[in-house]
C-alpha cells in the first residue's frame, strides 16, 4: 500500500448508557450521481448476512462497517451502548483510525469518518474514491526462472467443482472485484451478476485454476502453485506506489492511489501489474475457490490507530497442518541490479515473525513458529547425469552439481532460486560465489535462500 495518513476528522468521545439506539441506514439524500461503475449500479437479491447494528467490540464494528462498505452505503448509524473500546484512551478518533486497518473493505477504497450523535449512537460516513480505472505500465520486467514452468492441470475445460460453487453454502450476488474476493473469503457461494467485472474475473479465475491445478494435488501443493503463478505473472506497480498525495491526506489518504487498478483484482487480470493489495486479493480468491481457507491480512509498520503518516501492507496466511504460515507475494519479489524482477520462494511458508512489523495480532488462529521452505524447494527437481536432484541444497557437493547443470545446459539470461538449510554449507557456497565471480547473486539472510543469475 501507499503511505497513508490515518483519519483525524472524527469528533468527541462518549460515555455509555445501557439504552438501545434505533438502527438507521442513511442513503444518499440528493441522489448525486457517481462518476464510475461501482457497487451502487446493481441490484442484489442474494446479499451478505447482515450484522446486528448493536456493536459490542471491534469485531462487531468491523463486521458492520465491512457490510456497508460492500454495498457502498454512504452513511449509517450503530448502537454503541455496550461497546468495549479496543484502543487505550477510548476515543472515537483512535477507534476509527484502528478500524481503517482492521476492516477489510475500507482502507484504500474510501475515506471514513465518524461522530457521536449522542451517548449511545455513532454515525459513520464514507466518501468513495474513483477506484480501479488507471492501467499502470510494468516497472521492472520479470526475469526468467530456469526451473519454473506453468503447471499443467488435468481438469476438464468445463470443470466447475469449486468451493465457491458449493450449493450448501449461502449464495451472494457480486458485481465488483472487491465483492468477489470478499464474498469468497467469507465462505459464500458466488453468484456473479451478468456483465459485471466480478463475472469477468471470476470466469478468468476458473479458467486459470482449471489449467494449473489438478484434483490430486494436496492443499499445500495447490497454494504453492497459486503463489508461484501469481509471482511469475505479475510485477510490482511502483507507479501506483508513488501516486500523488491526496489534497486531503488526513481524511481521504488514498484518493489518488486507489485510482490505480494495481490495488485490486483488475491490476492482475488487466495488465499484470499490482501492489500488495492486488497480490493478496488474487491469492485469497483463488485459494478460497479451491476450498483452502487462506486469510488476507493488512496492517501498518506502526500502530494502526496513530494519526501520522504510516506505511501499510497486505499479505496472506496459508493453513497447513493446523497452523497458519505467511505467504507474501509482494515481499517474495525482488528487483535485481539488472533492473529485473525475481521471486524469493522463502516468502511462501514462513512464520509470523517474518512480517511482525505489519502483523495484525488479533487474528483468532494459531501462528507457526517455523518455516516450511523444505517442502517448497524439494518439489523443484532437475536431472543431471541420469540422477534426480532438487533445490534443497544440503552440501557444497550438491551445489556443485547444480552449478554443473547450469553450465552444461547453457542457461543464460535467467536465474535459479535455491535454499540452503545448513549454516556451514551456506557459508561455503557464499564464499565460492564471492571468489568465482561467475554469477551475480542475492541472498535472504533470514532463510539462507540464494538467487544466482
Amino acid at each position: 500500500m501507499n503511505k497513508r495518513f490515518i483519519l483525524l476528522a472524527l469528533t468527541s468521545s462518549l460515555l455509555f448508557t445501557s439504552c438501545s439506539a434505533p438502527f438507521i441506514e442513511i442513503e444518499d439524500s440528493d441522489n448525486t450521481p457517481h462518476e464510475y461503475l461501482d457497487e451502487r449500479d446493481y441490484q442484489y437479491e442474494n446479499k451478505l448476512e447482515k450484522p446486528s447494528n448493536v456493536v459490542n467490540n471491534i469485531d462487531d464494528l468491523r463486521a458492520i462497517t465491512d457490510y456497508y462498505a460492500f454495498y457502498k452505503v454512504p452513511r449509517f448509524t450503530v448502537d454503541v451502548s455496550n461497546y468495549i473500546f479496543y484502543t487505550s484512551n477510548k476515543s472515537i478518533n483512535e477507534e476509527i483510525n484502528y478500524l481503517y486497518w482492521y476492516g477489510e473493505l475500507v482502507n484504500g477504497v474510501m475515506g471514513i469518518t465518524a461522530k457521536a450523535l449522542n451517548k449511545r449512537t455513532w454515525e459513520i460516513n464514507y466518501v468513495f474514491y474513483h477506484n480501479f480505472h488507471i492501467n499502470a505500465n510494468e516497472t521492472y520486467p520479470i526475469m526468467k526462472d530456469y526451473f519454473y514452468t506453468t503447471p499443467s492441470g488435468k481438469r476438464a475445460s468445463d470443470y466447475n467443482d469449486f468451493a465457491t460453487e458449493d450449493e450448501s453454502k449461502p449464495i451472494c450476488d457480486v458485481a465488483s472485484s472487491q465483492q468477489l474476493w470478499y464474498a469468497a473469503e467469507h465462505g459464500y457461494r458466488i453468484n456473479p451478476l451478468p456483465g459485471t467485472p466480478a463475472e469477468n474475473y471470476y470466469n478468468q479465475s476458473k479458467t486459470i485454476l482449471r489449467d494449473i491445478i489438478s484434483n490430486d494435488m494436496t492443499d499445500y501443493q495447490k497454494t504453492a502453485v497459486i503463489y508461484d503463478y501469481i509471482e511469475h505473472h505479475s510485477t510490482y506497480c511502483y507507479e501506483a506506489l508513488n501516486a500523488l498525495e491526496s489534497e486531503d491526506p488526513v481524511n481521504f489518504p488514498d484518493k489518488y492511489c486507489a485510482e490505480y487498478k494495481a490495488f485490486f483484482l483488475e491490476g492482475f487480470f488487466d495488465n499484470h501489474t499490482v501492489v500488495c493489495d492486488g497480490y493478496s486479493k488474487v491469492m485469497t480468491l483463488w485459494s478460497r475457490m479451491e476450498g483452502i481457507e487462506v486469510v488476507r491480512g493488512s496492517g501498518t509498520s506502526d500502530k494502526r490507530w496513530v494519526s501520522k503518516e504510516v506505511a501499510g501492507h497486505a499479505y496472506c496466511y496459508v493453513p497447513y497442518e493446523g497452523e497458519y504460515y505467511l505467504a507474501c507475494p509482494t515481499w517474495g519479489q525482488r528487483v535485481l541490479k539488472n533492473g529485473k524482477t525475481v521471486t524469493l520462494k522463502s516468502y511462501f511458508m514462513v512464520p509470523k515473525t517474518r512480517i511482525k512489523p505489519y502483523d495484525n495480532d488479533d487474528w483468532d488462529f494459531a501462528y507457526s513458529t517455523s518455516s516450511h521452505n523444505d517442502l517448497y524447494f524439494k518439489d523443484v527437481t532437475f536431472t543431471y547425469e541420469e540422477q534426480n536432484y532438487d533445490l534443497y541444497i544440503e552440501s557444497l557437493e550438491e551445489y556443485n552439481i547444480l552449478n554443473s547443470y547450469l553450465r552444461d545446459n547453457l542457461l543464460t539470461g535467467g536465474y535459479v532460486n535455491f535454499y540452503v538449510p545448513n549454516s556451514n554449507t551456506y557459508s561455503q557456497i557464499k564464499s565460492q560465489l564471492d571468489s568465482q565471480f561467475k554469477y551475480s547473486y542475492v541472498v535472504d539472510q533470514y532463510t539462507k535462500e540464494f538467487i544466482i543469475y
